[in-house]
């Protein structure tokens, strides 16, 4: 499995970013590119309208992020569509209308950018992934939101405090997984994997990619995670 380190913006200022072999990073206007590894995979940063119940932004924000991912990505970066989580709590009809959208989003990037494009699956039954999977063609990897970072506090003062059953979410990611394996030859990318550890269980899966954060929440409370055995 290739395990990236997940990164804001911010981070990209610091010399360490030089030193990865490889980087999940959210897209800004500010993102330097020449400071960033060699390989990079570009989040839309379509996380944000969730976490903070902004959905309606999403569609102005589309051509601003086509901008950004025209002048900072090089040819061997992976590009994450723009896309809406759906949680739960949310009532079918608002799930599916969020999916209407991923999938518009997909469609209208997909044109632009081809297989560096990655679709990003969301949903909690198989009625709403078939949603996306029905429109994805010829794509190299797929991603999935496994929904275990919102599992954290929220890292923004005015977010919303989201926080799901670990079971509801382990079970769902088993579920998606095994859906997604069945329909589609693709690699399958794990976004937002959580503890590191959780990238054993998604190798298990099938996933070949997967990224984490959680170095950086341990940093803040001045914990370093051993790079072999993870404690």
């Amino acid at each position: 499995m290739r395990a990236v380190c997940s990164a804001h913006v911010l981070d990209t200022s610091l010399p360490i970013t030089r030193l990865l072999p490889d980087l999940l990073v959210t897209v800004s206007e500010e993102v330097d590119r020449s400071a960033l590894p060699e390989f990079v995979i570009f989040d839309s940063g379509g996380f944000i309208f969730a976490l903070q119940g902004r959905y309606g932004e999403a569609d102005s924000y589309l051509s601003k992020l086509i901008s950004i991912y025209r002048r900072v990505a090089r040819s061997s970066d992976l590009l994450l569509q723009l896309d809406l989580p759906l949680l739960p709590s949310m009532p079918k009809h608002f799930r599916m209308e969020l999916q209407r959208k991923n999938v518009r989003y997909y469609t209208v990037m997909k044109r632009i950018f081809g297989n560096q494009l990655v679709p990003v699956l969301h949903g909690w039954n198989p009625d709403e992934w078939e949603a996306q999977l029905q429109h994805i063609r010829n794509s190299d990897v797929i991603a999935v939101g496994s929904f275990f970072g919102m599992l954290s506090p929220p890292m923004f003062k005015k977010g919303t405090s989201v926080r799901l059953n670990p079971k509801e979410v382990a079970v769902r990611l088993v579920k998606i997984s095994n859906y997604v394996i069945r329909r589609s030859n693709a690699r399958l990318a794990l976004l937002g994997a959580g503890s590191p550890k959780a990238m054993f269980i998604a190798a298990a899966l099938g996933f070949e990619i997967a990224d984490s954060s959680t170095w950086r929440v341990a940093a803040i409370f001045g914990e370093v995670y051993h790079p072999v055995t993870l404690e």
